[in-house]
């Protein structure tokens, strides 16, 4: 159930939703810890960078698709996307496990695109 906010700008609100989800022990970060997490049945939520590699999008989009986990692909990069969560280097996924914290990034988000 893959859906696109590609071209849209990620709202600074939905970015400290992110922040704010990470310090609740809230997200799973990296390819791998979010393709087992899917696995497990964890997230409720897969954000994936457009910037990822396409062996990542791949795997990501499979176990999404798979196991039926909601997709959404930020336009944002890889390097952005391991700021917004207060880590070093590149991340090209981010998965959310609490509900609360998907409702309300889609909320805001959904919000801007009208």
């Amino acid at each position: 159930m893959k859906q696109s906010w590609k071209g849209m700008a990620v709202d600074k609100k939905a970015l400290a939703m992110f922040g704010l989800a990470k310090k609740a022990g809230k997200i799973i970060a990296g390819t791998e810890q979010v393709t087992n997490g899917i696995r497990k049945s964890i997230p409720c939520t897969v954000y994936l960078s457009t910037e990822a590699s396409e062996n990542s999008k791949k795997r990501i989009r499979n176990c999404c698709g798979y196991y039926n986990i909601e997709l959404y692909e930020l336009d944002i990069t890889i390097n952005d996307m391991a700021h917004i969560i207060g880590k070093k280097g590149a991340i090209s996924a981010i998965a959310i496990t609490d509900m609360s914290f998907t409702a309300a990034i889609k909320n805001i988000i959904t919000k801007n695109q009208q």
